[in-house]
């Protein structure tokens, strides 16, 4: 049994499940570079605005994985 079959109890094809992760992913790495670049202009250390925009994006990632990538629709 899979990971994701473990996780999410998902009946999808691996390779859908694999193309959907990665442009997830993708969109999570650039969200994160992004937004830690724009606010890189207010007066906090970049540490603690990458921490904390990081933390948000892990509770937005893990929904849309729950949702999306490996939901059973």
């Amino acid at each position: 049994m899979r990971s994701s079959q473990i996780s999410f109890q998902s009946k999808l094809n691996p390779g859908r499940e694999m193309v959907r992760y990665s442009i997830v992913f993708v969109c999570q790495m650039a969200a994160s570079g992004i937004l830690v670049s724009f606010l890189s202009i207010v007066p906090i250390p970049t540490v603690i605005v990458k921490a904390i925009i990081d933390t948000i994006l892990f509770f937005v990632v893990y929904n849309i994985q729950k949702n999306w990538v490996f939901a059973d629709k």
